[in-house]
């Protein structure tokens, strides 16, 4: 790069860095940039044409209609066509338009919300072009901004280490040359050149923690702390270099147990498992690891918090754990690590009791019809419905007494927003109850109900180690 382009500007000094750094071991032929219209990814596509020269490769654009946005997706869609147009020479710009309906469909199956499921779809399409025009590396235009939000966000989320250490700079093809600059850098780039950009209404939308954190949170710290910026990266620091020392005794401890996980398949999909006492011996934090290691195995798609994980690493041994859909379990000498999902459970419902009323899923509740005894596989683990002298009892492995007696036939399910339970003067809210109990919220969406005509009859607390709520039949009911 000539010495009178690092004068011009330093975005294009911090580009050209990252493309020495990241590009010339990979020696690709083709770079592949994703431009949305906004200031960023422009600023990334004009820097991507100016030095892609330099490092003998050439540049192409795909832009993504996501369909969420009425007919603004696709004038933004339609801008970055034109400007790729009037590059000299012009740039390739593959234009790809995500069907109606996908990305809350999408939303809905993964469990974090819309924007998270944008961004799985729009990187498929990423990986599909870079493919069709013989990309070797994808720019996208994550910047420094970019970085404090993530890390803010994720830090009040309670995230792993692992998720601390914020954006990556590089991931596989993916290559982000913006990190270390400001968007204030990057708008003063655009307009050195003249260059005007589309804004996403949606970016302003206060429903969106991230932009709760971008409007309101960043100008408050900066108003009142203003150097907070490398207070931060130092406390990341530090917590990126101990996370590096649990990775390597996590690799020494599992050179020195007898077995790691090992797949154990099974009807609805695959458990983990490894030797009880090789789990039980290792220390917290490498259980937490060990975890960690064993969702990304499992592949599970839905976020998972980290008191789920914690809870699952003080596992003692003996008594079962059913958490945001992870399920840890005592078989013989082993473990297994297994993720439940809904549609797992609607699924053996269905098998067991075909001709039934069909499951309620609704605002996440689900409700399985028991019209007879047997096993039934729930949201916290397979319950048992049993007939005893007294009547119909509801029970699990791990607590046999149960709760009941009920009659023949009612549901089990889990919380649904105003339920309340018959008490002794009136009735309690379960949400009340969930908080006097300190029941977290990993818990409170799977915990069991009982609804019989259309009334809660019992809490059965005891399924997850909580204390149990029945409510006897009153002579009206």
């Amino acid at each position: 790069m000539s010495e009178s382009r690092q004068k011009l500007h330093p975005l294009l000094v911090h580009v050209a860095r990252s493309f020495g750094h990241f590009l010339v071991p990979r020696k690709p032929s083709c770079l592949l940039v994703a431009v949305s219209g906004g200031a960023d990814s422009l600023a990334l596509l004009y820097a991507a044409h100016e030095l892609a020269p330099d490092f003998g490769v050439c540049a192409c654009a795909v832009t993504v209609d996501h369909s969420l946005r009425a007919q603004e997706g696709a004038l933004d869609a339609r801008f970055v066509r034109a400007l790729c147009a009037r590059f000299s020479p012009p740039l390739p710009c593959f234009v790809q338009q995500i069907s109606a309906g996908a990305v809350h469909a999408c939303a809905k199956i993964r469990g974090r919300g819309v924007q998270d499921a944008a961004r799985a779809l729009r990187y498929k399409v990423f990986d599909h072009v870079a493919a069709r025009c013989g990309a070797q590396v994808v720019l996208t235009a994550h910047t420094r901004d970019d970085q404090y939000e993530t890390l803010l966000m994720r830090l009040f989320q309670g995230a792993a280490a692992s998720a601390l250490q914020g954006i990556r700079a590089a991931r596989g093809r993916y290559v982000r040359p913006l990190l270390k600059v400001s968007r204030t850098c990057v708008e003063d780039f655009l307009q050195t050149r003249g260059v005007r950009w589309r804004e996403d209404a949606s970016n302003t939308c206060r429903k969106y923690v991230r932009n709760r954190i971008r409007h309101e949170l960043i100008p408050a710290l900066d108003a009142v702390l203003a150097g907070w910026r490398s207070g931060l990266d130092k406390t990341f620091a530090g917590i990126s270099a101990e996370h590096s020392f649990c990775v390597a005794a996590l690799t020494r401890w599992r050179e020195g147990c007898s077995h790691a996980w090992e797949p154990v398949p099974r009807a609805l999909g695959t458990r983990l498992r490894m030797p009880r006492s090789d789990f039980l011996a290792a220390e917290f934090i490498l259980r937490f690891f060990l975890l960690q290691e064993a969702c990304v195995r499992l592949g599970v798609s839905h976020r998972v918090p980290r008191g789920a994980l914690e809870r699952c690493a003080r596992f003692d041994g003996v008594r079962r754990i059913h958490v945001s859909g992870l399920q840890l379990e005592r078989a013989g000498a082993y473990v297994l690590f297994s993720c439940i999902h809904a549609s797992d459970t609607a699924r053996e419902t269905k098998k067991q009791d075909a001709g039934s009323p069909p499951s309620s899923e609704k605002q996440g509740v689900s409700a399985i019809y028991v019209a007879r005894p047997g096993a039934y596989p729930c949201a916290c683990g397979t319950l048992l419905v049993e007939v005893r002298p007294a009547g119909v009892f509801v029970c699990c492995a791990q607590d046999h007494v149960g709760v009941g007696p009920f009659s023949f036939p009612f549901y089990i399910r889990t919380h649904r927003t105003g339920d309340t339970i018959s008490i002794r003067g009136g009735h309690k809210g379960i949400r009340k109850m969930f908080s006097e109990w300190h029941v977290p919220l990993s818990d409170r969406t799977v915990l069991p109900m009982i609804e019989q005509d259309g009334v809660l009859r019992a809490l059965y607390g005891a399924a997850l180690g909580y204390q149990n709520r029945y409510a006897e039949r009153t002579p009206h009911e």
